[in-house]
């Protein structure tokens, strides 16, 4: 009986982590990112003044310079790169967070503000490290272009037993 529950559990755990492969690997472009992204972000800074009377001013002051990157980033045909999608992310997270935030208990549940929150620092931290990532391997490759083409030639004696530099 040991034996048949030992089994039982080694196939579970295989059908378990097997299952880990099936999950599809999602790649997003900046432009799916902003697709994504915007939607909710303008909601939040659009809904932002209507709250004056109880959202500080301090925050409002962060929506209106967070929304011109906003309009400009979310506008049909704009351009998109790891850069823009980096810029928006360090101007509008940061002013959605704090319209959440300052955002009434009428109005948005404590619950709720804490899931959003969490959302955005999820989506901040994510933005992070592709930006990081992207922004390394672009580095990486410069060098590694650049070290190879300061490289010196390199004499070889092909089979007639003349000297060639290689480049």
């Amino acid at each position: 009986m040991k034996r048949f529950f030992s089994l039982l559990a080694v196939g579970f755990v295989t059908f378990a982590f097997s299952a880990c492969d099936t999950v599809p690997t999602v790649k997003l472009t900046p432009v799916q990112f902003f697709a994504i992204a915007c939607p909710p972000v303008q909601q939040a800074l659009a809904l932002a003044p209507t709250f004056s009377l109880t959202i500080p001013a301090t925050v409002l002051a962060k929506v209106s310079l967070a929304q011109p990157v906003v309009d400009e980033f979310c506008a049909a045909g704009a351009t998109v790169s790891v850069a823009s999608v980096s810029q928006f992310a360090n101007t509008a997270f940061p002013a959605a967070s704090a319209v959440v935030n300052a955002a009434p208990a009428t109005v948005l549940a404590d619950a709720k503000k804490a899931q959003i929150q969490g959302a955005i620092g999820l989506a901040q931290l994510a933005v992070d490290t592709v930006t990081d990532i992207v922004q390394n391997s672009q580095a990486a490759a410069a060098a590694s272009g650049a070290s190879a083409a300061s490289a010196p030639a390199v004499p070889v004696a092909p089979a007639s037993g003349t000297l060639v530099a290689l480049q």
